[in-house]
């Protein structure tokens, strides 16, 4: 099955388009032993890489952002990897859950929520993540979920899906806009037809008649998105 387009626009959110993500992520996985035992869960070498007194929440610098390089906690890598193991250990280790980055302020939840990795995202909601912590756009994990299931360079998207359902279960705020353009979750879902999302979103009280910044609510943006549909407008 071949993957869905990409939209430039992407590159708003987090410095780096869906294609490019999983390319940066083998290459941060080979980038040094560290990043190697994150992504294949060893243990053992974590053990010994992280001894010591707040090893688990040393900064380190990865290139996750193609402008600048981000400053993230050995958790961060572990969830943007996708390793559930890693992630576990870390968190038995008392590493930091709701650490920012240090470019675009995303927490270990975002960056699992953009690579669609649900284990690992269900492991952080139990841990009690904060499902509400915002980027540098403000925006959420159930926004960057939302995204990158209408736009993913995955098979269908159904791994963001889930990631979208762990997270509106887990009581994320629906209704939470982002601080550049008063996008709502809702919205994102809105715009690109997603049924089924949208009517999980609803089901969690999503306001249809919130607004972004240019005043236009999630309802009027389905019924343009229908009306260009339906005359073959891209």
């Amino acid at each position: 099955m071949q993957a869905r387009d990409v939209r430039p626009d992407l590159v708003r959110w987090h410095g780096v388009l869906p294609s490019e993500l999983t390319d940066r992520t083998e290459e941060i996985r080979a980038s040094d032993p560290l990043s190697k035992a994150l992504a294949d869960g060893d243990i053992l070498v974590l053990e010994l890489l992280l001894a010591g007194a707040g090893r688990v929440n040393a900064v380190t610098s990865v290139a996750t952002n193609k402008d600048a390089p981000e400053r993230v906690m050995p958790l961060a890598l572990a969830c943007m990897l996708g390793n559930l193991e890693s992630t576990r250990w870390l968190l038995g280790a008392n590493a930091d859950i709701n650490y920012r980055s240090s470019v675009t302020r995303t927490t270990p939840l975002n960056f699992a929520c953009l690579g669609g990795h649900i284990k690992v995202v269900r492991a952080l909601i139990e841990a009690n993540a904060n499902l509400d912590a915002i980027n540098k756009c403000g925006e959420t994990a159930l926004h960057a979920a939302l995204r990158m299931s209408s736009q993913s360079v995955l098979a269908d998207g159904k791994a963001h899906d889930e990631c979208v359902a762990a997270l509106i279960s887990a009581g994320a705020n629906v209704n939470l806009a982002d601080r550049d353009m008063g996008i709502s979750p809702l919205f994102v879902a809105s715009g690109e037809a997603q049924v089924r999302l949208v009517t999980s979103l609803l089901a969690a009280q999503a306001d249809v008649d919130q607004a972004n910044a240019n005043a236009c609510s999630c309802l009027s943006r389905v019924l343009v998105f229908q009306v260009f549909s339906r005359f073959g407008v891209d």
